[in-house]
């Protein structure tokens, strides 16, 4: 028979340190990839969703800069529920530009989002969006203007979410498209050729 192998003292170096009450460090984690979406997709989608992916893409950039700034008060299902509460919301989407530009302060980017241009912006789509018309026609072309107005203020902000991940390259990103992004743009593409459509009828008629 074998003998064990001697040890020195006796003891390996991790009992050692469980009766030392040393407790070892954790293995380091692999660490996230961020999405780095280009301005056109976000654009995109605010078109195929008739603007619904404000919802969507606030709670998630909301979600991205808390993992940056790690701040646990920030709620990024409350914060983008709160773009549905009358003038509240306004409070809100200043916020996140705000918080953005102070994100990108940390940087060396010389790019800042403006968020008085972005609340101007929402504001006139608010109004738009509230008037009450009769024309297919006109209500055609006050969606497509609304829909527009979101469109901006997203590319926008994403515009500066861009700008710091290319400023933080020690942050994994990734521009893949993802593949329920891909359904959506064709389905919103279908839907807006189908209105279209309709609208040369209406004009042919």
């Amino acid at each position: 028979m074998t003998a064990p192998p001697d040890r020195d003292n006796g003891l390996t170096q991790q009992e050692i340190d469980y009766l030392a009450g040393r407790v070892p460090d954790p293995e380091p984690e692999e660490s996230r990839i961020e999405r780095w979406r280009p301005g056109w997709l976000v654009a995109a989608l605010t078109f195929a969703t008739f603007g619904l992916y404000l919802f969507i893409w606030t709670g998630v950039h909301w979600a991205e800069m808390k993992r940056q700034l790690k701040d646990e008060r920030m709620y990024p299902v409350w914060h983008a529920l709160a773009i549905t509460v009358p003038i509240y919301c306004y409070f809100r989407l200043h916020s996140n530009y705000r918080v953005m530009n102070e994100l990108l302060a940390t940087t060396s980017s010389p790019f800042r989002t403006r968020p008085m241009l972005v609340l101007g912006t929402f504001l006139m789509a608010s109004l738009l969006l509230a008037v009450p018309m009769e024309d297919i026609v006109i209500q055609s072309l006050n969606l497509a203007a609304v829909v527009g107005a979101i469109s901006w203020i997203l590319h926008h902000g994403q515009t500066g979410m861009n700008a710091y991940w290319e400023a933080n390259p020690s942050v994994k990103t990734s521009s893949q498209i993802q593949r329920w992004e891909k359904i959506v743009l064709f389905m919103g593409g279908f839907l807006w050729w189908m209105i279209l459509s309709g609208l040369v009828l209406e004009l042919a008629s």
